[in-house]
């Protein structure tokens, strides 16, 4: 359950972010945020799972700590280098209008 509700809201939120509609992308950032925590419950549970009962909370908070410092440090880097890959600019994000 876990792999395919991140499945489907990675595949959303790949589908808001390349739609030239702002209409569209509004529709599926709703399944996007619904379906983009699912994911958790059932990862976190099989984290807990693997780990014998005295180091479940620090193994599930270490991993949490180093995910969210991933997210933080390598994240943007990455999102900047394939921005620039893509050479996106402001005419590709719908009609140009603010």
């Amino acid at each position: 359950m876990s792999a395919i509700a991140l499945f489907a809201a990675t595949a959303c939120i790949l589908a808001a972010t390349w739609t030239p509609s702002i209409a569209v992308a509004k529709l599926l950032a709703i399944p996007s945020g619904l379906l983009g925590g699912g994911w958790a419950i059932g990862f976190f549970a099989t984290l807990q799972a693997m780990f014998p009962e005295r180091y479940r909370a620090s193994a599930t908070a270490l991993f949490v700590a180093v995910m969210t410092l991933i997210g933080y440090f390598i994240g943007p880097s990455f999102q900047a280098r394939s921005a620039r890959r893509s050479a996106i600019t402001p005419n590709h994000c719908g009609s140009g209008s603010v």
